[in-house]
């Protein structure tokens, strides 16, 4: 723990220190609530997922945040405009999206404080906004009902293993989802890469953990 914690405060992406917050918050959260509080945080994403190009519309933009007083670090205010910038081009074509790995495509430049960026870095930074902008409210439905199976195995553990190792995965759950909410693009090798790591890491850990023992009949 104390080495995850190190690593996540000297990384230079602070994604890393949030979903290490957000993973010690959901562990406390599944651990006390068990299955009611795995599947409130489970429909609560679901929800984001369907709704996160409303719920950016609605948010002010870097500049709207400053004439309020509040100047955000470069790296966030430009992710904010990044956003803005998706939720536009998804509204163009919201049933079925671009077409896949579209956001690639993009060569516009959104303005961030003093400095002109690029409006679409390869992917939007928000998963959430990645399906919605390349595969539309379709691809969004189709990924929902993974979510929703994805859901029941999770929920499937509870029968086998002991509540505190089924709050543990649940963490690093938490931890991947907020990440891929903040930064990496979904499709990209090196991040599929990291949630193969993950699954082994985690049916391994599973495997090494406490068993609940058999109910008799």
């Amino acid at each position: 723990i104390v080495i995850c914690v190190l690593t996540a405060a000297l990384s230079p992406m602070n994604s890393a220190l949030v979903s290490l917050l957000v993973a010690g918050f959901a562990y406390l959260w599944v651990l006390r609530l068990k299955k009611t509080g795995l599947l409130i945080a489970q429909a609560v994403v679901g929800a984001v997922l369907l709704f996160i190009p409303l719920m950016i519309e609605s948010a002010p933009d870097a500049d709207e945040l400053l004439d309020n007083g509040t100047r955000l670090p470069d790296s966030w205010a430009h992710r904010v405009e990044i956003w803005h910038f998706a939720s536009d081009r998804i509204a163009e074509d919201p049933l079925t999206g671009h077409g896949f790995r579209a956001s690639r495509t993009y060569d516009d430049t959104v303005q961030v404080y003093e400095d002109e960026r690029a409006a679409m870095p390869l992917h939007p930074h928000n998963v959430g906004l990645q399906i919605w902008l390349e595969l539309g409210f379709i691809g969004v439905l189709i990924v929902l009902g993974v979510w929703a199976v994805f859901t029941r195995i999770l929920l499937g553990l509870y029968r086998s293993y002991d509540d505190r190792d089924v709050a543990v995965v649940y963490g690093m759950v938490a931890a991947l989802i907020t990440i891929s909410m903040l930064s990496f693009g979904f499709w990209q090798t090196s991040w599929q890469g990291v949630l193969a790591i993950a699954i082994v890491f985690g049916v391994v850990f599973l495997k090494t953990g406490t068993k609940k023992a058999p109910r008799s009949t």
